[in-house]
């Protein structure tokens, strides 16, 4: 009713039930400031607090909208705030924060309105878009003061056969030992994103979109069927 930011001031907060109030307050979506004897003591209830993924009701966020023939969903919400601070001069709640904003958030939002966005597929079309940009810790270390030397890559596995997936050993889905060799030989390839095992990647590149989707599904079926084989 206020807006999406509301502020609650809790005194006492730093123990017992203004402490239980404070953390539920946040979890159902105000800024908390809390007041206490203990700074030390206040302070780490805040911490702790601060930490925490924010519990939504999605089903009730949702529910004022159901009857709406929604046809497209566009996920711009997310983002960090620009700061030269580093990864690791920022706290972990920072980068939780971030972690819910952008990945979580989205995530379960859809899919509480997915009923409803299949509903309205039936009739015609449909869709679910996500914006943003993609960034490594590497634009830190290249950009705020003196270059680190310390560089990040991001690596694309496909399916592997392993203690986590089982199944046959093919063309697109290698072995551990052998995706592990992969790996270890392109190891600073100079590369920001690389595929060390991309004969999926090269095949399906040549393939329509509709024909890469059954290709995915049977692949991913193929090895449901094998774990339960062997359950």
């Amino acid at each position: 009713m206020h807006g999406p930011s509301p502020y609650v001031l809790i005194t006492g907060g730093s123990d017992g039930i203004d402490k239980a109030i404070a953390q539920d307050l946040y979890d159902r979506g105000f800024n908390v400031i809390i007041h206490g004897r203990n700074e030390e003591k206040t302070r780490g209830v805040a911490d702790a607090i601060r930490a925490r993924s924010r519990i939504h009701d999605f089903a009730h966020m949702v529910e004022p909208f159901r009857h709406l023939n929604i046809t497209l969903m566009v996920h711009n919400v997310g983002g960090d705030s620009m700061r030269r601070e580093k990864a690791d001069e920022l706290p972990e709640s920072h980068h939780l924060s971030v972690i819910q904003l952008n990945a979580i958030f989205p995530l379960l939002l859809t899919r509480a309105l997915l009923p409803a966005l299949r509903i309205a597929a039936a009739r015609g079309p449909t869709m679910v878009q996500f914006m943003g940009s993609h960034a490594l810790p590497d634009s830190d270390e290249r950009t705020w003061g003196q270059p680190s030397g310390v560089h990040f890559s991001y690596l694309v596995v496909n399916a592997v056969i392993s203690g986590g997936l089982h199944g046959q050993v093919s063309l697109t889905t290698p072995s551990a030992a052998y995706f592990g060799k992969a790996v270890v030989s392109q190891i600073g390839c100079g590369r920001r994103r690389y595929a060390p095992y991309a004969a999926m990647q090269w095949a399906l590149g040549f393939r329509r979109e509709e024909m890469v989707d059954a290709i995915m599904a049977q692949a991913v079926d193929e090895l449901l069927v094998a774990q339960e084989k062997e359950a």
